[in-house]
């Protein structure tokens, strides 16, 4: 009996092997020669968002009024690999004390402090330096930017108010520009 199944199991195996080699011989790839596909990606706007109004703290002369600019945010759906920057001025603040008195702290009295933004996608966002109003400064800017992004931020700003400065309310504009 043991010739029998070694007999058999020998059979089966090369009978097996023989199905295997014959297999592979015939399974050969067919082509259709390929198709291409093409796609076009659609890019969108590079777009800035910042607050309408700011109210800094009430301050006496030859103190500084503080507050939060609350949050800026670049989004960039452009889908390209064109970095951008934000820069930031500010204008001298007025006040009409009276009818005939108008009263101007200037704008260099004006200090904004970026803070480190919040990114997704693909960029470098890197905040500008402290900045002194009047004088057109960098608030954010962004680097090997690849594809769609966003940052938003806030920034710390000071007004100091001068000595000789007149009771009222004073007025003065904050302007970013993106690049």
């Amino acid at each position: 009996m043991r010739n029998i199944t070694r007999a058999s199991i020998a059979l089966i195996g090369a009978v097996a092997l023989t199905g295997a080699t014959a297999l592979s011989a015939s399974a050969e790839p067919i082509s259709d020669g390929g198709a291409p596909v093409t796609v076009a990606v659609d890019g969108g706007e590079l777009v800035l968002g910042a607050p309408s109004a700011l109210a800094l703290t009430a301050a006496a002369p030859n103190a500084p009024a503080t507050g939060i600019l609350g949050s800026m945010t670049v989004t960039d759906t452009t889908a390209s690999t064109i970095d951008w920057t934000v820069q930031v001025t500010v204008s001298n603040f007025v006040s009409t004390v009276n009818a005939t008195v108008v009263d101007t702290i200037p704008a260099a009295a004006f200090t904004y402090s970026p803070n480190v933004a919040t990114t997704t996608g693909v960029a470098t966002v890197v905040a500008g330096a402290d900045s002194t109003g009047g004088v057109l400064s960098t608030a954010q800017s962004a680097t090997a930017v690849h594809g769609n992004n966003t940052a938003s931020w806030t920034a710390d700003v000071t007004l100091d108010i001068p000595s000789d400065a007149l009771a009222g309310d004073y007025t003065g504009t904050v302007t970013h520009s993106l690049l």
